[in-house]
């Protein structure tokens, strides 16, 4: 079923504007994941979000909401699209929940994705989830965070990077590391389980 997601998402790629009901049933459609849980040691490095803004990661990280973590980058014709607007998807459910989640996407192509570029594939996916950083920096600096979380890409080729979602539910904790494609409805399951196995 990977090649029907591949083909969905590059077919969506000249659209104006991507929502999650763009891929109909084929948002729930995905093949196995792998559920691990580890701690990370996050790098103190400075990165800049799409509003051209300086942050330092391991300060945002800190805040006491979950967190979501992921790589991309905006000229990804594979999965990228799909998870992002899989973000928008969940929030309504979480926020039912009580659960105020902050996103973060990083680009692993950070030398083409400048804010301006991060900026305009935000506004492809409508509606833009809240409480979401897209964030690029140095390559130096992108790489010690993909490093940090190993997620490093040995290959060369950006285009070979895997769907791997990092969820954390409060500072301290481990992090639940999935590799693989998740529905939105997984994900969401994901996230409120990460956050019910932190609970004080």
């Amino acid at each position: 079923m990977m090649w029907l997601f591949i083909f969905l998402t590059t077919a969506l790629l000249g659209s104006t504007h991507l929502s999650a009901g763009d891929f109909g049933p084929y948002n729930e459609a995905h093949p196995p994941f792998t559920r691990t849980a580890s701690y990370y040691d996050v790098p103190s490095v400075t990165l800049i979000d799409q509003h051209n803004q300086h942050i330092q990661f391991d300060t945002v990280l800190a805040d006491a909401n979950p967190v979501l973590v992921e790589f991309f980058f905006t000229t990804c014709t594979t999965f990228c699209d799909l998870r992002s607007v899989r973000l928008a998807a969940i929030q309504h459910e979480l926020a039912e929940a009580n659960i105020p989640i902050t996103f973060f996407s990083i680009s692993v192509d950070p030398e083409f994705d400048r804010p301006e570029r991060l900026q305009a594939y935000a506004t492809r996916v409508k509606p833009i989830p809240t409480n979401w950083w897209l964030l690029t920096g140095t390559m130096s600096n992108i790489e010690r965070v993909e490093t940090s979380f190993k997620a490093r890409n040995p290959s060369a080729d950006k285009m070979l990077h895997q769907p791997i979602t990092f969820i954390r539910g409060r500072p301290g904790q481990k992090w639940i590391r999935l590799e693989g494609m998740l529905s939105s409805h997984e994900l969401t399951k994901q996230i409120k389980i990460a956050v019910v196995s932190t609970s004080p």
